[in-house]
C-alpha cells in the first residue's frame, strides 16, 4: 500500500485515466486500514483530475473499450462520492448528470475485444451497476433528509412528505428491475455462474440500506404522531431484518458473498434497527431478531478479516474496551457504543432522530463518541424502555453478541 501511494506520488500531475483510476484504489487501500481523512484526499484528487480531463467525454482515438472504461471511471466516481461524503460529513464533488450514459451491461463489456476498433454494441444494454447507479441517485437525497431534520431545518410535516416521495421512490425501482435483476434464488445461482453474483447481492444490499436509512427516524418516539409513523417505522425494521436475511443467504452460496467493506457499515445499521424491535416490537418476533443479530454480529467478524477498519464496528467483549483502545485510539466500536447507549441510557426514547443518531447512521468515517446522557419527557401512554424489564433486555442482547463470538478466535487485537 506504501509502495502505491509513493508510485502514485510520483505521477500524480499525469492527468490521465490511469491516475483517476490509481487514486480510486490508493484512496480505498487507505478506508480499508481505517485512515479515512489520506482516502478522502486521494478521492478528491481523483475528482479534480477527472473534471481537468473531462472525463467521461471521449477523445477521436478512443476504441470502444476505452470509452466504456471512461464511463464507468465516471460512475466509480459518483458512487466513491456519495459514500465518502456521507462517511466524513464533507460536501458532494459529483454532479447529478442524467445525459451521461450509465454503464454498459457487465457480460456485454467483458466480451469486447482488447484491440479492436469496431463498435461491438449497437444497442447498450444496462446492467447490474448502471441500476446501483440509479439507486444511488437518491442516496444524497436521503442524507439530506436526516441532517435537515436534526439540524431543525424542516419540520415533521416536510419530513413526512419527502420521505413519502422517497419511499415511493424507492418501491418503484425495486418493482420496475428486469425481472432478471430481481431478488430470487434462481437469479442469485444464475448471476454466481457468470462472476456476478456478488454484484446482484450489493444491489439488493444497498436497496434495503437506502430503505433502511430513509425511515430510520420514525423510530423516534418523539416524533410528532402521523397517519404514516407506524408505517414508516415498520418498514425500517423490515428492511434491516431483510437485509440481515440477505447477508445470511448470500454468505452460503458460493460466488454471492459480499466481502466490501461498507458492508460492515450496513450491518451496523441493520443491528441498530433490529434492536429496536427487541426493545419495542412484538414479544413473538424475539427469536427472530435474536437470530438476525447473531448472523449479523458473525458477518461482522469474518469482514474484520479482510478489513482492519472494520474492527471499529465492534468490539468482541465490553471487557475488551481497554483492548480495543490499545489497538486503536481515533475510533470506537461503534455497535457496542449505540447499544450501549439503548440499554445503559436514561432516556427511554434509544433512536432519537438528532445529530448523534445522524452521525452514527451517516458518517461511518468518523469515530463515534458515547451520547451524552439525557432523558426525554415521552407522555404516560408511550411504550418505554422504562415500563420493561431493562435487565433482562439488556442480557438478552449482549448474549446474543457474545454467543456469536464464541465460534471465532478472541485473540483479535
Amino acid at each position: 500500500m506504501e509502495a502505491a501511494k509513493d508510485a502514485l506520488k510520483a505521477k500524480i500531475d499525469d492527468f490521465c485515466l490511469d491516475t483517476v483510476r490509481a487514486c480510486i484504489l490508493v484512496g480505498n487501500l487507505y478506508g480499508a486500514e481505517g485512515d479515512s481523512n489520506t482516502e478522502s484526499v486521494f478521492f478528491a484528487i481523483a475528482f479534480r483530475i477527472a473534471h481537468v480531463i473531462k472525463l467521461p467525454a471521449a477523445n477521436a482515438g478512443d476504441n470502444e473499450i476505452v470509452r466504456e472504461e471512461k464511463v464507468r471511471a465516471w460512475w466509480s466516481l459518483y458512487m466513491v462520492d456519495r459514500w465518502s461524503s456521507a462517511g466524513l460529513d464533507v460536501p458532494r464533488q459529483m454532479p447529478d448528470d442524467g445525459h451521461i450514459a450509465l454503464p454498459l451491461y457487465e457480460l456485454d463489456f467483458y466480451a469486447m475485444e482488447p484491440h479492436s476498433n469496431q463498435k461491438l454494441v449497437t444497442h447498450r444494454k444496462s446492467g447490474l451497476w448502471a441500476e446501483m447507479v440509479r439507486l444511488a441517485r437518491d442516496f444524497g437525497r436521503i442524507q439530506d433528509l436526516h441532517k435537515q431534520y436534526a439540524d431543525a431545518d424542516i419540520n415533521t410535516r416536510e419530513v413526512e412528505r419527502t420521505t413519502g416521495e422517497l419511499s415511493q421512490k424507492l418501491e418503484t425501482f425495486v418493482d420496475r428491475l428486469p425481472e432478471q435483476f430481481q431478488l430470487t434464488e434462481h437469479n442469485l445461482r444464475r448471476h454466481a455462474s457468470k462472476g456476478l453474483g456478488r454484484d446482484l447481492v450489493a444491489l439488493h444490499l444497498g436497496y434495503y440500506h437506502y430503505a433502511t436509512l430513509l425511515h430510520f427516524p420514525y423510530l423516534d418516539l418523539h416524533l410528532e404522531a402521523n397517519q404514516n409513523q407506524e408505517r414508516y417505522a415498520l418498514r425500517c425494521r423490515e428492511n434491516a431484518a431483510a437485509l440481515s436475511d440477505l447477508l445470511s443467504k448470500s454468505w452460503l452460496m458460493d460466488g454471492c458473498k459480499p466481502v466490501y467493506f461498507i458492508v460492515a457499515h450496513m450491518i451496523t445499521v441493520s443491528s441498530s434497527a433490529l434492536i429496536h424491535g427487541l426493545l419495542f416490537g412484538d414479544e413473538a418476533t424475539i427469536s427472530d431478531i435474536r437470530r438476525r443479530l447473531e448472523s449479523n454480529f458473525q458477518a461482522l467478524i469474518e469482514l474484520r478479516s479482510y478489513w482492519p477498519a472494520a474492527a471499529m464496528m465492534v468490539s468482541l467483549m465490553r471487557h475488551d474496551r481497554d483492548l480495543l483502545k490499545a489497538y486503536t485510539t481515533t475510533k470506537t466500536d461503534r455497535l457496542f457504543t449505540f447499544q450501549d447507549m439503548c440499554f445503559r441510557s436514561a432516556d427511554p426514547n434509544t433512536h432519537k432522530a438528532d445529530k448523534w443518531m445522524v452521525k452514527f447512521l451517516l458518517q461511518h468515517g468518523s469515530p463515534i463518541d458515547e451520547k451524552a446522557a439525557s432523558v426525554s419527557m415521552l407522555d404516560d401512554t408511550s411504550p418505554t424502555l422504562l415500563d420493561r424489564d431493562r435487565g433482562r433486555y439488556t442480557s438478552d442482547a449482549l448474549s446474543v453478541l457474545r454467543s456469536a463470538q464464541s465460534f471465532h478466535n478472541t485473540d483479535w487485537v
